[in-house]
């Protein structure tokens, strides 16, 4: 490698936003005379998506959200249909390194034998 080719990185990243806030007894209260008759009702589970975002000095890939729990095979359908079709689309797209924080789905043979075989021409 030419000592003067320098490489990037792109960083991905998620987070939850929560589509229900959860009752917080230290924080909400009511003040009334008498107890109350009806309950507040809320659900069993907060309702949430999946934030998914990369970055680079380029720029932003994303975001894109998860609807339902990530797995290895969702994962992997995002980083074909979605991340890679933006990423061959910046400038030197060539020269990056690809981060991710090593979640279960990000570690799974599939996902990782196809960033392999992806980032490959990297080197």
């Amino acid at each position: 490698m030419d000592s003067a080719t320098k490489f990037s990185l792109i960083f991905s990243d998620k987070a939850y936003i929560f589509l229900t806030l959860p009752i917080n007894k230290q924080k909400n209260r009511s003040w009334l005379h008498e107890w109350p008759i009806d309950g507040i009702e809320v659900p069993l589970y907060n309702e949430k998506v999946l934030v998914w975002c990369a970055m680079s000095a380029e720029g932003i890939l994303g975001p894109y959200f998860f609807e339902e729990t990530v797995n290895q095979y969702n994962y992997l359908r995002m980083l074909q249909n979605f991340f890679w079709r933006r990423y061959v689309y910046t400038p030197n797209y060539i020269k990056y390194y690809f981060q991710q924080d090593g979640a279960t789905p990000q570690t799974a043979n599939i996902v990782q034998n196809w960033l392999s075989k992806k980032f490959s021409k990297n080197e």
